[in-house]
């Protein structure tokens, strides 16, 4: 039998390496020194890998929840004040298609 190359062992140190970065630069965008925002980084990954480690799963790109939530932050928005207008040039959309949003929440609303 052939040995078939693994490259999960790098996927899985990528993976980590993801992990410790982000959280070592959100730790910095919320003021932690960068040495803390490192380490903080660099613990979590270890305690994942720790808990986790052998368990096999899929990270969803989970693009509704995301989308659901900018639909949540511009009905908000709008309910606070905002125009129509002024969503779309933020949220980089047409005015009709905020209209549509506002009309899909407020169906859903009434059900």
């Amino acid at each position: 039998m052939r040995a078939v190359p693994n490259d999960m062992a790098a996927r899985r140190h990528e993976l980590l390496l993801d992990l410790v970065s982000t959280v070592s630069e959100l730790g910095r965008d919320h003021g932690l020194r960068a040495d803390v925002a490192d380490q903080l980084g660099h613990e979590l990954a270890d305690r994942l890998a720790e808990r986790w480690g052998g368990q096999n799963f899929m990270f969803p790109s989970d693009y509704h929840f995301r989308l659901a939530r900018r639909d949540r932050e511009i009905l908000d928005a709008w309910r606070g004040g905002a125009t129509t207008h002024a969503l779309a040039a933020k949220y980089g959309m047409a005015e009709r298609s905020i209209r549509r949003l506002m009309r899909r929440a407020a169906a859903r609303a009434a059900v």
